[in-house]
């Protein structure tokens, strides 16, 4: 009999962590939170001369409550010896995000890219430079998140310092601003 009274004030505790004896909890519906968002961004990377926004499209994975994980597809134009040329861009991002106030969020982290050069005044093909190979690349981000009232919109502007592993020529600056949205 004691055996069975120790048992059950095990399991005490752990019933009484739970919702299970909630007053509160008794017929709300739990509402789902929002953990994906679609990002169209336009960035402009400051080793070209001349000034130009180039799209990218993304998508980032709220994963815990301050990480989010993101992957993104675009293209800039990037200038060497004044001789300007687009790169695709792939990239995954890791950020992690602080609140300063409700509607204003900062983010800050890493960023890993695969750099292909493509060819000049082909705007949509993915043939390879002949000058410059592929390479990889590592960018520090900081960005301002807003999230208004409807929790469905964001607007996101940041600053990332980047620059390549293998050639050093390849090396900026990107600001960028964009617009997501939560799903």
């Amino acid at each position: 009999m004691i055996k069975l009274v120790k048992r059950s004030l095990f399991f005490i505790p752990i019933f009484w962590s739970t919702d299970f004896f909630s007053y509160e909890s008794y017929g709300k519906e739990e509402t789902k939170k929002k953990n994906y968002s679609l990002f169209l961004t336009l960035k402009q990377n400051t080793s070209a001369k001349q000034v130009s926004f180039s799209p990218s499209l993304g998508i980032n994975y709220l994963h815990l409550s301050d990480w989010s994980l993101g992957f993104s597809v675009g293209y800039f134009t990037n200038q060497i010896e004044k001789k300007s040329f687009k790169i695709f861009e792939i990239s995954k991002q890791i950020n992690y995000e602080i609140r300063i106030f409700h509607p204003l969020y900062l983010q800050l982290g890493p960023s890993f890219s695969y750099l292909k050069p493509l060819e000049a005044n082909k705007r949509f093909n993915l043939a390879s430079h002949e000058n410059y190979k592929a390479n990889f690349a590592l960018a520090g981000q900081i960005s301002l998140l807003f999230k208004p009232t409807p929790e469905s919109l964001l607007f996101k502007m940041s600053f990332s310092p980047w620059t390549s592993f293998s050639d050093k020529r390849f090396r900026g600056y990107f600001f960028s601003t964009g617009i997501g949205y939560l799903f």
